[in-house]
Formats: C-alpha cells, sequence, structure tokens
C-alpha cells in the first residue's frame, strides 16, 4: 500500500488581504512540515527524513 502524501497551500486567511503564505505537508494524514511553523518551504530532504522518523528509521 502506498502511503497518503498531501501538500496544502493557502495564500490568504480570514483577511484576503493578508496573505499567510501557509504550506503544509502531510503524511498519512499527520502533519509532517508547516511554513507557518518553520518559516521556510521544506527541501526533498527534509520531507524524506520526517517520513522515515514516523516509520522508525
Amino acid at each position: 500500500m502506498f502511503p497518503d502524501i498531501d501538500i496544502v497551500t493557502s495564500h490568504f486567511g480570514p483577511d484576503p488581504r493578508k496573505p499567510t503564505g501557509a504550506y503544509e505537508v502531510f503524511y498519512n494524514d499527520e502533519p509532517i512540515w508547516s511554513k507557518l511553523t518553520t518559516g521556510k518551504y521544506p527541501t526533498p530532504t527534509a520531507i524524506l527524513q520526517a517520513i522515515a522518523a514516523r516509520h522508525g528509521k
């Protein structure tokens, strides 16, 4: 079975004049990266490391 990886972007919050810049990555419905939290976009390596950490590898 293949894992479910979702990338969610949201440029606008409740006020469309104030962009949020949200960029969230979810793995099997669990957040593994948040641009709002880290302040930066993930690298492919960071995403793979986060997935490996979920599997204890």
